[in-house]
């Protein structure tokens, strides 16, 4: 109810009981007069409350309560939206894991086979400098030859009608 209308209500008229004396009033007049008095009070809140309902505080009450209720609505979809980001970022977060743990392996893969190649071609090493240290003996030995000697310590292969020829590298492919 609004403000300074009172607690009693229609039903508490009605329904009032009242002491019985040996010379009161009739209690049929009493009861009549009653429910005249608890009708009239009824109509009288019930203007009230359409006197009410034009003011403009009562506008302004039903305005807040609208907004109250679309704020509540979006703060609703917004919570719900947050809910779904947040289990979003966890996905993304176990995925970043994911690849962490896979860029390591690979990582890890790729260390190993380097490591290898490595030492592959350190055991290569050894044979390249003893084909050259051949190769540069054979060219002290043919320097004396008729200059082929020195194309031969290139690495070119005399085809023996003057022209050269790229010879056989272990290195070339």
């Amino acid at each position: 109810m609004a403000k300074g209308v009172p607690k009693l209500k229609p039903k508490d008229i009605r329904f009032k009981e009242f002491r019985k004396k040996f010379f009161g009033y009739d209690p049929e007049e009493v009861e009549a007069f009653l429910n005249e008095v608890a009708n009239a009070y009824q109509s009288l809140l019930d203007e009230i409350e359409q006197l009410r309902k034009v003011t403009p505080e009562f506008k302004a009450e039903q305005v807040l309560e609208v907004a109250k209720k679309k704020i509540e609505k979006y703060y609703q979809e917004k919570k719900k939206e947050f809910e779904e980001l947040e289990r979003h970022k966890r996905s993304v977060e176990a995925e970043i894991e994911n690849l962490k743990v896979i860029q390591k392996r690979m990582f890890d893969k790729l260390r190993v086979t380097i490591h290898e190649l490595v030492e592959l071609l350190e055991e290569l090493k050894p044979d390249e400098e003893e084909t050259e240290s051949k190769g540069s003996s054979k060219s002290k030995e043919a320097g004396s030859s008729e200059g082929r000697g020195s194309a031969e310590s290139k690495g070119e292969v005399s085809s023996g009608e003057g022209e050269s020829q790229p010879g056989t590298d272990r290195n070339s492919g």
